[in-house]
């Protein structure tokens, strides 16, 4: 993952790369509902922005990726996104379901429900880092 010296600082800059989508996808959303716009439509369409603010600010910033990005690069970059997005959501569903178990039996949960969601989160992070160096080539 960091096979020189410049991949020792990819990590960190994806995660800073990660604090603006998130403020990209949060000011959309207000923006569009203070607009009107109903919550779900405004959430697909915040999250898409945020979305594009990770692969054009990591493809340049994050990765150093040269020249302009090609259709295939596009169409994995989102496929590849909403599919981490949907692990993460199913490791957060399995999660709860794993919690629930543990509460109706009365038996203390081996890990806190902030442990159990933080490896999930991890996991996806480290898979969302790999899957945008891969697609930018770098």
């Amino acid at each position: 993952m960091f096979s020189n010296k410049y991949g020792a600082v990819q990590f960190p800059r994806f995660c800073i790369v990660g604090v603006g989508n998130t403020a990209v996808d949060l000011a959309s959303f207000l923006l569009l509902t203070l607009g009107g716009v109903p919550y779900l439509p405004a959430q697909a369409l915040s999250y898409a922005a945020g979305m594009a603010n990770s692969f054009f600010v990591n493809r340049r910033w994050t990765f150093r990726a040269a020249g302009q990005a090609d259709a295939s690069e596009d169409i994995l970059f989102v496929a590849a996104y909403y599919l981490l997005l949907l692990f993460g959501y199913l490791v957060k569903v399995l999660s709860n379901v794993a919690i629930k178990t543990q509460e109706e039996k009365h038996m203390p949960c081996d890990a806190e429900p902030p442990a159990i969601r933080s490896r999930g989160l991890g996991f996806t992070e480290l898979s969302r880092f790999v899957h945008n160096k891969v697609i930018s080539r770098s």
